[in-house]
């Protein structure tokens, strides 16, 4: 059982951060900040990559970036003498939080970003904030997130939260009990109000699917769980992974993008507090040393005997010195227009291309065949897909044409 979800895991990790990597926007973000923050700690915990280096093209801003440009045009500064920020088209505290983890998780020190002590602007909004029935999770997060930036939570911070903590053990729900576990744990001093919770959670799990709910209240929990080193015997842990891959769709992701950033790093037995050792390399024009992201599109260029129109581009990341017939496996399970066969020679132990989309590698007269090229500069690729190894951003395109120079 052990090496299956050991392989699933794998194979779910890969195909998820996938997924998420051609969603990314050309602005380097997802959607929203809290997406994007959620995908940049997803990323780091379940795969180890660096999103402060993950771009979708050549010059296009990074995640970084994105967050970067969120600080400096929505973040209304909060000081001792003015109220807290309650506009809608400001970054909400839970926003900020997700942000200062997301900066851990690229090695950014919060004290100085964008100008800006994140850090100092948390604290004035937890000072400030009306901690009401349903503001618990987002104060937990701002705890967990100066915490895990090395800041010290002051006693009364914790203990404002700490007094919020219902009869029962829980805070409210499984998300934010779960929260709270961590954000007290980190803090430390609080062992038995974290205890109680970590009884009340487990509780909450279903004695049947060994579940906590949906896929999202289920990663919080394991979050929870393995932070505080609840033995996994106790909530049979290989049983809630083998419940979660159940849950994943036919792309390997988990439905939608925040589901999938959830769910990862559950997978992989990584919680928020590895952020606490996270190490960064310095950037190498790739997105990291064992991600490599690419663009590629199928074309026609043979009017004659081809009249099919090109595919759109897409956005494919495979292990870094994976070799072309990676990213066209990848390609053809997000597109039938991507579709390929193969022939094997095995003098030279390597494959060239029949046909893609069904049309053959040669049209019946020779007059044009598949080229895979470059393609910004329509330079032919020197290798064949079996050998040729493409580099981060690479633009790439098979195109159907007749041989250059060929009228």
């Amino acid at each position: 059982e052990e090496r299956n979800i050991a392989v699933q895991t794998t194979q779910t990790v890969a195909r998820s951060i996938q997924f998420m990597v051609t969603r990314q926007n050309i602005n380097g973000g997802w959607v929203s900040v809290a997406l994007t923050s959620q995908v940049v700690l997803a990323m780091r915990l379940a795969a180890g990559i660096d999103p402060s280096l993950l771009r979708l093209f050549n010059n296009t801003p990074t995640a970084k970036d994105y967050l970067k440009k969120a600080i400096q045009q929505n973040l209304l500064l909060v000081t001792t003498a003015t109220p807290t920020p309650s506009s809608i088209q400001t970054i909400t505290q839970g926003e900020l939080a997700y942000i200062m983890l997301a900066l851990r998780a690229m090695c950014v020190n919060t004290t100085q970003f964008a100008n800006v002590n994140l850090n100092q602007q948390m604290v004035l909004r937890l000072q400030k904030f009306e901690l009401g029935f349903n503001q618990r999770y987002p104060y937990a997060l701002g705890i967990l997130a100066l915490c895990l930036n090395n800041y010290k939570v002051s006693q009364k911070i914790a203990s404002t939260f700490y007094h919020t903590q219902d009869t029962d053990g829980s805070w409210l729900d499984v998300d934010t009990t779960s929260l709270a576990i961590m954000a007290l744990n980190c803090v430390g001093g609080y062992s038995g109000a974290v205890q109680s919770g970590i009884h009340w959670l487990l509780k909450q799990q279903n004695k049947k699917t060994f579940l906590f709910g949906n896929e999202y209240s289920t990663s919080h929990a394991i979050h929870a769980l393995l932070s505080a080193k609840v033995p996994v015997s106790t909530w049979n842990y290989p049983k809630v992974l083998q419940a979660l891959f159940q849950m994943r769709k036919y792309d390997g992701s988990f439905g939608r993008v925040d589901n999938t950033a959830a769910v990862l790093p559950s997978l992989t037995g990584t919680t928020f507090f590895d952020l606490k050792t996270v190490t960064c390399k310095p950037p190498s024009g790739a997105i990291n040393s064992s991600v490599v992201t690419i663009v590629y599109a199928i074309r026609y260029r043979c009017p004659s005997y081809v009249n099919i129109i090109d595919t759109s581009s897409l956005t494919i990341s495979a292990q870094a010195g994976s070799s072309m017939i990676t990213f066209m496996k990848t390609a053809a399970g997000m597109s039938n227009a991507f579709n390929y066969t193969l022939k094997y020679h095995a003098t030279f132990d390597a494959y060239t291309v029949e046909t893609i989309n069904g049309v053959s590698g040669s049209t019946s007269n020779n007059v044009c065949y598949w080229f895979l090229q470059y393609d910004l500069t329509k330079k032919q690729v020197p290798l064949g897909v079996s050998h040729f190894k493409p580099k981060n951003n690479d633009e790439l395109s098979f195109v159907y044409r007749k041989p250059l120079g060929q009228k």
